[in-house]
């Protein structure tokens, strides 16, 4: 007896790990999520080896007596252990996308809130710096008993005193002496706590707390400014990397004197040299190997550096200052992308979390060689070319071309205008449009001579009349053709007037909408004003503003903001504007200039959906209005796309997970964005998305409703051991892919858009991972299973046919073959 239920219709993307929800029939359209274009590395959440794990926006790490490495995962709210025997990144503590601050016996219990520090002590803890939760929790790595060991969650404060009564601000990096004292870079406190682990006491030893600066001096009398990663040495010594102060400071133990050791104070720079001599941008992580060499990795500068302790003579070891990439490679041919946490591995070695790339990569001391052993990346890049072997740069603005269907790109830090043809639902060639890719500037004239300065916002009337917010440069830039022109504001003359053309000023507008009534629309953005060019007289007037920094809804002029990023045109006389920093989506009613609030509360961030005002955002950014009744929010901050019916004012979240970090594609919540910034619609009712910080454009394809899913007693489909049937060899061999015919066996119809079921590796020859996806359909970077030499592993989910009736498996191994089993126990129509 078959039992019959609903489920959103299915997509070509993998879900692994899913339990299939027995629904009670429903009809409500679901979103499946792909990318359009650009890297399909990069953030994420799998346990894997080598470049089929993702990490999310990895900070520090830690070493523990068998030489694995943790790693505070914080964008996904976790802690990884990673193995450099077997090169595998599993998950050790926390919940893959869910915050909290839960205690518990068992690790995967416990939850985190953008954990951050780690440091492992002789007896087998692992203490973490709880960053948004503002505690110092600890785990004993035998039991994973996980514990809140100082500060209380969510009451961030400056105070000294025992356990959970004293209070911390955002720390960061940790610290272990041999005397059973943990220390704290207390990051918003700009302060250096010490931990007696004894007795919990709490005290500040070097800083005082909420006062910044960049001083020498003597506990309290010094001052630190962002003070991030620490060290401590055999001889009593403390060394911070203190970011805002480009320096790394010295704390003797025993009297709390502080000094700076290397780089001068305050001076940003990238030079090599002796004691204060050298420059540092930005200095984020440390560590010490065992003669005398403080390895630090720099933020702003993209590299590592080496600071000998002896001398204080300071040298560039691995990357090329000032150069962001994701390249392995020797010496300055390697490349980082904001490189974070540092720790060594007690030979040869020093480990690094290179947070952009979202990947841990490798540096051998002797040789300069740097590798990746985890992770892949998907980093910017200016490359064009078809789907994803294109590169952005943060993308910001997407505008679609009415008649053409073409999706044009704003690209905030190639400072071009790319343009996106879309020829599938998940592909598309792109091109070049306009701009200097990598040069700002704000030259007009010919598309391939004209330079631009941070776009941020795009609106396409056709293919021959497209506007940009050109953000740096404070002015508004129309394309014309082959020819771009300045048609508002002046460049490097950024202010706050009306006026005709270039005699009008402007201050960072990053959003421009463009409708049928001759007038282009302007969300000016830091002089808290919305604006409108008339395209024919070149006429700039304020719409709704008072240009004062505020809430206020009423009559336009009487009006206030607070950084208004993104607009939106419904066709009926309403411009809908994401008032970023007051966490809100307002109306302004054009013929009377009448603006009020119709989602979310004033100035109060969260997540929640629901009715008006009841609803919370956190920095909404971009909007699109489809049919004149859905407006469609990219709630930037919580890293999701949000739906307002625009009768109701419902609310209601389609895609990612609120706060949850990643790019994976997949249904509604299983998809992961990374600071979606901005939407638009085409012709054919998909959603096109820019992913700023994964460096993509995501497409969002309605399904239909009603997608039913039958039960069905375990058969089994595949059993490469076996020659007859069922469906038996070939095995799967190193590096290769083979297909398997899941419709029309086991009674699943052909027609199945997918099944679920019990995959199975057995007599694997290596260590590696199975990949198993829709036929026709791109390899994924995620793995289905992952397994050891000769081990049996298994993994129960749901495996999508993508309108297919087969599955491809790959074979991630280095050598030799492995054998699978699929017993299935299900199927979707």
């Amino acid at each position: 007896m078959r039992f019959l239920a609903t489920t959103p219709r299915l997509g070509p993307a993998l879900v692994l790990c899913f339990v299939c929800a027995r629904l009670s029939p429903a009809d409500a359209v679901e979103y499946r999520i792909g990318t359009l274009a650009g890297p399909l590395g990069g953030s994420g959440y799998t346990d894997g080896i080598g470049s089929s794990a993702q990490l999310s926006s990895l900070s520090h790490l830690a070493l523990d007596s068998a030489g694995r490495v943790y790693v505070s995962d914080a964008g996904n709210q976790t802690i990884r252990r990673f193995d450099p025997v077997t090169g595998e990144l599993t998950l050790f503590a926390g919940a893959p996308g869910y915050t909290g601050s839960i205690d518990s016996p068992n690790p995967t219990g416990a939850r985190f809130y953008f954990p951050r520090g780690l440091a492992i002590d002789g007896s087998g803890n692992l203490y973490v710096a709880d960053s948004q939760n503002c505690t110092i929790r600890k785990v004993v790595l035998s039991t994973g008993q996980v514990s809140t060991i100082a500060g209380s969650a969510g009451q961030a404060g400056g105070v000294d005193g025992v356990g959970t009564a004293a209070r911390f601000y955002y720390p960061e990096g940790l610290a272990l002496d041999g005397s059973g004292n943990l220390y704290v870079a207390d990051d918003w406190n700009n302060a250096i706590r010490r931990v007696e682990l004894a007795t919990g006491q709490v005290t500040t030893i070097a800083g005082a707390l909420g006062q910044w600066g960049s001083v020498d001096g003597t506990g309290s009398a010094a001052r630190f400014d962002s003070p991030q990663s620490l060290a401590v040495d055999g001889a009593g010594n403390l060394y911070v990397a203190d970011r805002n102060s480009h320096a790394i400071r010295k704390v003797v133990l025993a009297t709390g004197q502080v000094t700076t050791i290397a780089g001068a104070l305050r001076q940003a720079g990238a030079v090599d040299g002796t004691g204060t001599a050298a420059r540092f941008n930005g200095p984020q992580g440390l560590a010490l190997d065992g003669s005398g060499q403080l390895f630090v990795s720099e933020m702003h500068n993209h590299d590592l550096r080496r600071v000998e302790l002896a001398s204080a003579a300071v040298s560039t070891v691995a990357g090329l200052p000032g150069q962001r990439g994701e390249s392995d490679g020797v010496g300055s041919a390697a490349r980082f992308y904001w490189p974070f946490g540092l720790v060594w591995d007690g030979a040869s070695r020093i480990y690094v979390a290179d947070w952009f790339n979202f990947t841990l990569r490798a540096f051998e001391i002797a040789t300069g060689s740097v590798t990746t052993v985890a992770g892949r990346a998907g980093g910017p890049g200016t490359d064009d070319g078809p789907s994803t072997l294109a590169r952005f740069d943060e993308p910001l603005g997407v505008s679609v071309d009415p008649a053409l269907g073409e999706l044009y790109v704003a690209e905030r830090w190639n400072h071009t205008v790319r343009w996106v043809y879309p020829y599938a639902p998940w592909g598309g060639d792109t091109y070049l449009v306009t701009g200097t890719p990598g040069v700002p500037g704000s030259l007009d004239g010919d598309v391939w001579a004209a330079q631009f300065d941070e776009p941020s916002g795009v609106a396409a009337l056709s293919w021959d009349e497209i506007y940009v917010a050109d953000s740096g440069n404070c002015t508004i830039r129309r394309i014309s053709g082959f020819t771009v022109e300045t048609v508002a504001g002046l460049a490097g003359d950024c202010g706050d007037s009306d006026g005709v053309g270039t005699a009008a000023r402007l201050s960072y507008p990053q959003a421009v909408e463009a409708g049928g009534d001759g007038l282009v629309y302007i969300a000016d953005t830091l002089n808290d004003r919305i604006r409108s060019l008339d395209r024919w007289s070149g006429q700039v007037v304020t719409v709704a503003g008072s240009g004062l920094y505020g809430a206020q809804d009423g009559p336009g002029p009487l009006a206030s903001f607070r950084h208004p990023s993104g607009l939106a045109l419904d066709g009926l006389g309403n411009l809908f504007v994401s008032d970023e920093e007051n966490h809100t989506i307002r109306k302004i009613v054009l013929s009377s200039g009448l603006v009020s609030t119709i989602a979310g509360a004033t100035g109060q961030q969260g997540s929640s959906d629901g009715v008006g005002t009841a609803a919370r955002f956190r920095s909404p950014r971009g909007l699109a209005v489809q049919g004149g009744n859905v407006l469609w929010v990219a709630d930037l901050g919580n890293n999701v796309v949000r739906r307002v019916d625009l009768a109701t004012h419902q609310v209601t979240t389609v895609g990612g997970l609120p706060r949850a970090v990643g790019s994976t594609d997949g249904l509604g919540e299983q998809a992961r964005f990374f600071y979606p910034a901005d939407l638009a619609i085409d012709g054919e009712g998909r959603l096109l998305i820019a992913d700023s910080y994964n460096h993509r454009i995501r497409v969002a394809v309605p399904g239909t409703a009603g997608t039913r899913y039958y039960t069905a007693a375990p058969c089994r489909v595949l059993d490469t051991r076996n020659t007859g049937a069922p469906v038996g060899g070939p095995s799967v061999r190193a590096g290769e892919s083979r297909l398997v015919r899941v419709g029309g066996s086991c009674e699943i119809p052909r027609t199945a858009r997918g099944v679920t079921g019990n995959l199975t590796v057995v007599g694997a020859s290596t260590s590696g991972f199975l990949t198993a996806w829709p036929q026709g359909f791109p390899r994924p970077l995620t793995s289905s299973v992952n397994f050891k030499a000769g081990q049996v592993r298994a993994n129960n989910g749901l495996f999508q046919l993508g309108g297919h009736d087969a599955l491809s498996l790959y074979g991630g191994i280095s050598s030799g073959q492995v054998e699978v089993i699929l017993d299935v126990t299900g199927w979707f129509e």
